[in-house]
């Protein structure tokens, strides 16, 4: 009898296993066939992928504060859920200047200047203590800016603290409209077209008005721009082609540059005084996936490469180690043009707030002139050495790690790191020059000018590509 209900038991577990098996292996099966569980799964896969670039850099507060606030241009990959529609022109709202210059002080934020157009012009004044905006509170003062930078319309409070008592002011602002950046503008009578597709509407009719005459030369970018509407690609080529004339043009392409955007950047290319500058385009990498769910909406991944050369060394040696061919229906640029890398001296002093402390508590009457440059340079050395700063690059992020704990794929890098890093001791900036200059005069102008910086400008301080398309197009144009 026992031996009976031994065998029983031994049937029934036998059988209760199997059919977990079964369900577990009907479930698993169901889950890597259903498209939304493959959607996951790819952007778990990417995530962490975002993790190893900057896990390691600098300290993990910052690594996550960094990530997440420079979400579009450090994620490699773009997820847009859409119920479909046309590809229409969109309309973003452009950042206005505030006219208020914010400095740190004593551990808070106070108000530095105010210009008479600003819309808190007779409501807040020097050194009101700031302690909220809108929904922030007692935050750092990069934080406020940024965060009064993006906004451009609607009503904006700010709460300060004037001779030990609270108080409040809110202003009401319309919005200034501008379509997605694109833009026509002529300098030094060199013609500027900055495209944005598929917010191209208000471009192609500049264009077709244009008095391209007294123009020397073209420069169209291209970079940051997609779309579909390869009828307007197609329209909006034969137009610049016909303002050209026989004229010098430059390209700006990247891998930004994609979709219809991309026809456009081909169709150009073929002209005979065209120059390309840059870096390859998308091709098939800016390929997207779709995938319809069962709500009905359209589930669109695109696993292009969002990052490129210049965000970081972390960055750089990884993109090094795993680089590809180009894709075979990339456009590729006849000059090869890289943004510098920003060095974590660099990082360190932006999100130290010494940059912005450095521009604030300066007057800078005159914007600085090229030649002005080392003297600026050696101002800021000084204003480091008075806050006895001090940074080993490495620091807090790696003094706790062992290089057997990382992910292989990372060793090298942090190899590499261990050998090129160290600790800079007493403040001398000589070999950081160019792209701490080039900060101090962006902070500089965002601080104490605001605005549309100008094509020279830009080229000086955050764009070589254009200032290498702005070298040739003046030169062949001579």
């Amino acid at each position: 009898m026992d031996r009976r209900n031994a065998r029983s038991e031994s049937v029934a577990t036998l059988s209760f296993f199997t059919l977990t098996v079964l369900l577990v292996l009907g479930a698993a099966y169901l889950c890597v066939n259903d498209s939304l569980f493959k959607v996951m799964i790819a952007l778990a896969q990417q995530s962490e992928l975002l993790s190893s670039r900057y896990f390691g850099e600098v300290a993990p507060d910052k690594v996550f504060a960094d990530a997440w606030r420079g979400m579009q241009s450090a994620i490699p990959f773009r997820v847009e859920l859409s119920d479909g529609g046309a590809d229409r022109p969109t309309i973003t709202n452009r950042p206005r200047n505030w006219g208020l210059t914010l400095r740190p002080q004593d551990s808070a934020v106070v108000v530095a200047d105010i210009a008479e157009s600003s819309p808190f012009s007779g409501f807040l004044l020097p050194q009101d203590k700031i302690t909220g905006v809108d929904t922030l509170r007692n935050q750092v003062v990069i934080d406020f800016i940024d965060y009064l930078n993006s906004r451009s319309e609607g009503a904006t409070q700010i709460f300060f603290e004037r001779e030990g008592r609270d108080d409040s002011v809110t202003v009401q602002i319309a919005a200034i409209e501008s379509a997605d950046g694109a833009r026509v503008a002529f300098e030094d009578s060199i013609c500027f077209i900055v495209l944005r597709l598929p917010a191209a509407l208000d471009i192609e009719q500049e264009i077709k008005t244009l008095n391209t005459n007294s123009a020397r030369g073209f420069i169209v970018d291209l970079r940051d721009s997609g779309g579909d509407d390869h009828k307007m690609a197609q329209r909006i080529s034969k137009l610049i082609e016909d303002s050209v004339k026989g004229k010098p043009l430059a390209i700006l392409i990247d891998r930004t540059t994609k979709g219809a955007t991309e026809e456009i950047a081909r169709n150009l290319a073929t002209i005979d005084e065209a120059t390309t500058i840059g870096a390859s385009t998308a091709g098939s990498l800016a390929e997207v996936d779709e995938i319809l769910l069962r709500s009905g909406q359209r589930l669109y991944v695109s696993l292009d490469e969002r990052i490129d050369h210049g965000f970081s060394e972390v960055v750089d040696t990884l993109l090094d180690s795993t680089k590809t061919s180009e894709p075979s229906t990339a456009v590729i640029p006849s000059i090869e043009c890289r943004k510098p890398r920003m060095s974590s001296l660099l990082f360190e002093l932006i999100h130290g707030g010494y940059l912005l402390d450095f521009v604030t508590a300066n007057k800078f009457p005159d914007f600085p002139r090229s030649e002005d440059e080392d003297s600026l340079l050696a101002q800021f050395e000084n204003y480091l050495r008075d806050r006895r700063f001090r940074y080993d690059p490495l620091g807090r992020a790696l003094s706790d790690m062992s290089l057997n704990d990382m992910n292989k794929e990372m060793d090298p890098i942090y190899r590499h790191m261990r050998e090129t890093h160290r600790d800079i001791g007493d403040v001398s900036l000589g070999e950081y020059r160019f792209e701490i200059v080039r900060t101090l005069l962006k902070t500089i102008h965002r601080v104490k000018i605001g605005g549309e910086p100008s094509l020279e400008f830009s080229a000086r301080t955050d764009d070589p590509c254009l200032a290498e398309a702005l070298a040739i197009v003046k030169k062949a144009a001579q």
